[in-house]
């Protein structure tokens, strides 16, 4: 039997990352991930979404919570930061 979190629409707006997409894989949402994590939903997803770099003790934590080796979370985690980062100092664009 399939399960349902394969049929569940994906979010609308910027495309998911990998942390994201393993999440959703797992059918969690970001309030339950947070809840594993003793943080608010609005943290989490800054953490997710590279707004926010969380400490090891949170990455070990949601490695667990995603099922996720440690060093490869981390990996990910510093490529998310990393594109989070480039994307926030690009220039902006002129408007004609």
């Amino acid at each position: 039997m399939m399960s349902d979190t394969l049929h569940k629409p994906m979010p609308t707006g910027n495309p998911p990352n990998r942390v994201a997409l393993r999440r959703l894989e797992r059918g969690l949402s970001q309030g339950q991930v947070a809840a594993e994590m003793r943080i608010t939903p609005g943290t989490y997803s800054r953490i997710e979404n590279g707004r926010t770099w969380p400490s090891p003790a949170q990455v070990r934590t949601i490695a667990q919570v995603l099922d996720w080796d440690f060093g490869h979370l981390m990996v990910v985690m510093a490529e998310i930061w990393e594109e989070s980062a480039s994307a926030r100092t690009e220039p902006a664009q002129e408007v004609a």
